[in-house]
Parts: C-alpha cells; structure tokens; sequence
C-alpha cells in the first residue's frame, strides 16, 4: 500500500502556515519530477555516477514527508547503483519506483487542493 504525505515535519519544523505547506508541496512536486527526468536519462546513458547522485538527492526529500515505502525502494535503488548492477536491474528497480510516483502526484495534488 502506497503510503500517503506525511506533513507534521513541515507544520512542526517550519509551521502551519497553509502558504507555507502549499510552496512545499509545490517544491516537492517539482523535485519529484525533476528526480524522475533525471534518472530516466542516467539509466539511458547508463552513467552510474548521475543515476547515483539522482537517488541520493531525493532522499531527503521523501523522509521530510516520510513517504518510506519510497525511502525503501530509493535506497535499494541507490545501492544497486552504487554496486554498479547492470542497468537492465537497475531499470526494473526504478520502474517500481515510477509505478508509484502518479499516486504520490495525486496525493500533492490532493493536498494542495486542501490547504489552497
């Protein structure tokens, strides 16, 4: 099961302010498909370097949100990126990943719409 946005990082460490969650969110939409654009292209140029830095810099966004189930398989992904597995593993990990990112979009979608 999907798990959903998590925003008591946000209100506890930067407040309540729905302006304030609503530029997160929209941040956060943005580096979700940033991070996903990018690793397309590191798997198609099959550059472990790119693909590697790509997956470590979304962790932290998905822990502010504590979105674990994509915590977990980004870190799998990163460690068979840094183990250097033949990229045909390393897409079929990905596309795992990518099987859950239009949820995660609706579920921002569906926030924004709250706090708007």
């Amino acid at each position: 099961m999907l798990d959903t946005i998590n925003l008591d990082f946000i209100k506890t460490e930067i407040g309540n302010d729905p302006a304030v969650i609503c530029e997160m969110l929209i941040l956060f939409q943005e580096v979700l498909t940033e991070f996903e654009d990018s690793l397309v292209l590191a798997i198609g140029e099959r550059s472990y370097p790119v693909a590697f830095i790509t997956t470590h810099k979304i962790k932290p966004s998905l822990k502010m949100f504590e979105l674990q189930e994509l915590i977990s398989k980004t870190t799998i992904l990163e460690t068979l990126i840094k183990q250097k597995v033949d990229f045909s593993i390393i897409q079929k990990e990905f596309a795992e990943i990518q099987t859950l990112l239009p949820d995660t979009h609706a579920n921002i979608e569906q926030l924004l719409l709250q706090y708007q």
